[in-house]
């Protein structure tokens, strides 16, 4: 599950952590191609940072490759405590074949939420609290009863592959099973999403034609469906025995009052088109020029660079 809010507190950490980078000699260790490539030379992408890579580079440089954290929030934090009830519910039966009551399904987001508190404020946290109470015993009358019809599921299921011979590593929300004119190996692949409705789905379209064969790919108009179709294409590759029905988005939200769920079938084409996403990221990781940032206006990584980052001029022999 990711939370694609922003933080304005994360301003002030880019400033805070350049003492740290500058005060090793300059910033010779942002520039040092060696250093670099010795971080990028192994490097294993996962769908979330292929996604950063993929809107910023700059942002992947400092977050990924060098570490910087970015400030938590109240909706990251939030989304995290909704995300652990449901891994809680899933295993249980999974593991168990126990069904959770609501009450200790909404309880064990409380336990979680109470561990975020130190991230928010006392109000935040008051407010998140009854908003996650309501939204999970909304999801848990019109939702958990389908957990236990599935087949066979799994939570948080790991992965390690390849795509195009890129390295991938990842952990899939929800797997689950269905039986489709009597093959019990079509399989579902879930990702849970906390954000608001109307965003969420805006995200998961697939990308058309025009948007797929534009350079570079604007990730951010469908990063949704980008990490949903990751997680089934490694699954496919390595599982030649399961058939792929869908891609799933399960929003848990107020904005979402219906309990939707989004849904995609993909064709080889929608993998085609995944591999080259990685081919072309791989391509520019190794690439002697990067990282090359968005260069919009907005973006905090690029004003940081700018701001605080400028080109180290190359020594004279």
């Amino acid at each position: 599950m990711e939370i694609n809010e922003t933080n304005s507190n994360d301003e002030a950490l880019l400033q805070n952590i350049t003492k740290l980078l500058l005060s090793n000699q300059g910033n010779k260790i942002t520039s040092d191609i060696n250093w670099i490539q010795n971080k990028i030379e192994n490097y294993v992408f996962s769908p979330s940072s292929l996604s950063t890579f993929l809107s910023c580079e700059n942002e992947f440089y400092y977050t990924r490759l060098l570490s910087i954290p970015s400030a938590g929030n109240v909706y990251m934090a939030h989304g995290n405590a909704v995300h652990k009830a449901l891994e809680k519910l899933s295993l249980l039966w999974i593991n168990h074949e126990e069904k959770m009551d609501k009450e200790t399904f909404i309880q064990h987001f409380k336990e979680h939420w109470f561990t975020q508190r130190g991230l928010v404020s006392e109000e935040q946290y008051k407010l998140k609290l009854i908003e996650g109470e309501k939204v999970l015993s909304e999801y848990f009358d019109k939702r958990v009863p389908e957990f236990y019809d599935h087949i066979n599921s799994f939570s948080e299921m790991q992965f390690d592959g390849q795509i195009a011979g890129v390295p991938f590593k990842g952990k899939v929300d929800k797997v689950h099973f269905t039986e489709v004119n009597g093959n019990r190996n079509n399989f579902v692949v879930t990702d849970y999403k906390s954000g608001s409705f109307k965003g969420s789905k805006n995200k998961f379209k697939a990308p058309g034609a025009k948007a797929r064969n534009k350079i570079p790919f604007n990730i951010s108009d469908n990063s949704h469906w980008v990490q949903a179709a990751i997680y089934a294409y490694i699954l496919v590759k390595q599982n030649p025995t399961w058939i792929l029905n869908r891609i799933e988005l399960d929003i848990i939200s107020p904005s979402n009052s219906e309990m939707e769920v989004l849904s995609h079938p993909l064709d080889q084409e929608d993998f085609k088109f995944i591999e080259t996403l990685a081919l072309r990221a791989n391509e520019r990781l190794n690439d002697p020029n990067f990282p090359k940032g968005c260069g919009k206006d907005s973006c905090k990584w690029c004003h940081f660079t700018k701001t605080y980052m400028p080109p180290v001029e190359e020594e004279e022999d």
